[in-house]
């Protein structure tokens, strides 16, 4: 027996979804034990809410993109301000891998405490560099992080529009 994929109209039948808050309630009471109005799903091993539908967790921006859009999503659901407790619309962007990487918290192993800055070959200096469509790209060496992440920023913004 194939898996039936969850389609919009039994979302909307199972959830109210408020655009403002980015919350889900249950519209109806589910198995006895979740009461209707209750507040939809758990936070999960990574830090996102995580519905349960039909025996199979769903994330709640995933959900959410699809009950607005009716789109289910092909690309990342990104939080635009890195909650991802934060499920209201507004906060919602589609990206792309790329694009979904560099909008992500720093890496563990950073030790500039700036994206796109690293410890330089040259002691007392700082690298700036950005990866674009799989290639790196050197914006300079610099005196301190600050400024190395200033060059990062600027050629983000300017060159890449981001």
């Amino acid at each position: 027996m194939s898996e039936r994929p969850l389609t919009l109209h039994r979302l909307k039948r199972l959830l109210h979804y408020d655009h403002v808050t980015g919350v889900f309630t249950w519209k109806y009471d589910i198995k006895g034990h979740i009461k209707a109005g209750a507040i939809a799903g758990s936070t999960n091993g990574c830090g996102y809410i995580a519905i349960g539908i039909d025996s199979k967790l769903y994330r709640a921006n995933i959900l959410a993109w699809f009950y607005m859009t009716g789109v289910w999503p092909d690309l990342f659901v990104d939080h635009k301000n890195r909650n991802k407790q934060d499920n209201s619309f507004s906060n919602l962007q589609l990206l792309n891998n790329a694009e979904n990487k560099r909008n992500g918290n720093l890496y563990k192993n950073n030790t500039s405490g700036y994206k796109g800055v690293y410890k330089s070959r040259t002691p007392g200096k700082w690298t700036s560099m950005v990866r674009y469509n799989g290639s790196a790209i050197c914006l300079g060496t610099f005196r301190s992080a600050e400024a190395a992440s200033r060059a990062f920023e600027n050629y983000t913004k300017t060159q890449l529009g981001y």
